[in-house]
């Protein structure tokens, strides 16, 4: 972290994940921050099974909850993927895939107190016959908007699907848009 517009940086790295339930490779990190909060979300891979997790500062990066957040719903074997993360205002939003029951769809978490407490995942996309999978999704805010955009699986000829919400992740439309 750096306090003077990137001029200096920490003398040495701060680790982030607290890494209790044994040896995980980490990856895909995103990060979001608003004022001196920071949020960062990232995929865990514990033996077979891909987790999402989050971490989370409210003093700018000099401390970090000491455990990690698990946002999958943690019934195993577990595959999700693609963490995407955006705050606005109080709220912090994160989506990411999941495969569950041999489908992967687009689930949503949200947080209204600052990453305090969690929303259970909630599906926002739907399987489309013919389609596969979950590709590349992006979430973004605006007031009490949330909006997400993801693609299909490239060997599917990547159709782009849009969801939203107007109350702030509560509910979402009812189908997604095809935008393609």
């Amino acid at each position: 972290r750096s306090r003077d517009r990137g001029a200096s940086w920490l003398a040495e790295d701060k680790r982030l994940n607290a890494e209790v339930v044994g040896p995980s490779i980490d990856y895909l990190p995103r990060i979001a921050c608003r004022g001196s909060r920071v949020y960062v979300v990232w995929l865990a891979l514990w033996s077979s099974d891909e987790h999402i997790l989050l971490n989370r500062s409210t003093d700018a990066g000099t401390t970090w909850l000491a455990e990690d957040v698990r946002l999958d719903d943690g019934a195993s074997p577990t595959s999700a993927n693609s963490p995407r993360i955006v705050c606005n205002g109080t709220d912090v939003h994160v989506i990411f895939s999941e495969r569950k029951e041999g489908e992967t769809l687009l689930f949503a978490r949200r947080s209204l107190n600052h990453g305090e407490t969690w929303s259970t995942a909630q599906p926002i996309s739907s399987e489309h016959p013919g389609r596969s999978g979950v590709a590349e999704p992006e979430v973004c805010t605006s007031g009490q908007n949330v909006f997400t955009i993801r693609g299909d699986m490239p060997e599917t000829a990547g159709q782009l699907w849009f969801n939203a919400s107007r109350d702030r992740g509560d509910t979402w439309l009812s189908a997604e848009v095809e935008m393609t």
